[in-house]
């Protein structure tokens, strides 16, 4: 503690993960014949690298808390996380040499296994303030943060191996804000949750000029969720919950996505729900 309102902790932590025994033994392919069964081949092969080694991890994180007064919290905190060693599609010929361009004696083309290969690097941080009061038959409580998250992509399992940029990591947005509140008058309560959602980043490579290689990106939302309950008796409550209350014409980031590809609901995204409203009365026996 660096005082009575104010709290530090610094945290550092090394940890590593198993290949599981899809990463290790997963196999997919086809073969053919044009002999009636006598002969088989196969043009592609994904086979199993049983030496695959552990994804390691390195962490370090701090968090700063300062409580202004008993209604007002402010936290801060930041991290970074180091990763080796993580599994990459790779030609086994170049890579492992365990095949050979055979399974089981049958020709095939092309044989990938998974490698011990990439490492990546994420880091980020959030702001977030915490605010609550009451009065008699009156109560609110609110939150509001600031996150930013970010990272980079690296090819080899060292510095030295590298024969490519580093890349922007895919699957994330880097700003987000949530807002939200917890109000409650006599028997009626009503919770708003606000999430606005900058840029996403997809799979999809865009502008490879830069000393970092860019993702392509998909537009951000804003997406206000709201809860509302009444206390009609000591057993009854009567709610309702609105999803994407700004009826908002949104989509998430799917696998694989490239926008220079046909449009489809993959490569350009996932659409959303629009507004949704549910509502009921709940009893307690």
């Amino acid at each position: 503690n660096l005082s009575k309102t104010s709290t530090l902790k610094i945290l550092y932590g090394r940890a590593f993960r198993a290949p599981t025994p899809s990463d290790s033994y997963t196999q997919y392919g086809s073969f053919e014949t044009h002999d009636s069964g006598r002969t088989y081949h196969s043009h592609f092969m994904h086979l199993p690298n049983t030496g695959l080694k552990p994804v390691r991890s390195h962490h370090a994180e701090f968090n700063l808390e300062k409580q202004f007064s008993d209604n007002l919290v402010l936290s801060i905190d930041g991290y970074y996380t180091y990763l080796s060693g993580l599994y990459a599609f790779a030609d086994d010929n170049t890579s492992t040499g365990i095949y050979n361009n055979r399974f089981n004696g049958i020709p095939v083309d092309f044989i990938q296994v998974f490698i011990n290969s990439d490492r990546q690097k994420n880091f980020g941080g959030s702001f977030q303030l915490k605010w609550k009061k009451s009065f008699p038959g009156f109560s609110a409580s609110s939150h509001l943060s600031l996150s930013y998250v970010n990272g980079l992509k690296e090819q080899g399992l060292a510095e030295d191996e590298e024969t490519t940029k580093d890349m922007q990591l895919d699957f994330i947005s880097p700003v987000m804000i949530h807002l939200g509140s917890d109000i409650k008058a006599g028997k009626f309560s009503f919770s708003p949750r606000l999430l606005i959602m900058g840029k996403q980043h997809i799979a999809g490579i865009g502008d490879t000029t830069r000393n970092i290689i860019q993702r392509q990106t998909i537009a951000g939302y804003a997406l206000l969720n709201v809860a509302f309950r009444y206390q009609l008796s000591s057993r009854a409550t009567l709610f309702a919950n609105v999803i994407n209350a700004l009826d908002q014409r949104y989509r998430s980031v799917s696998f694989n996505m490239d926008l220079t590809k046909k449009e489809t609901e993959l490569y350009h995204g996932q659409p959303q729900d629009p507004i949704r409203i549910m509502t009921g009365i709940n009893f307690n026996f």
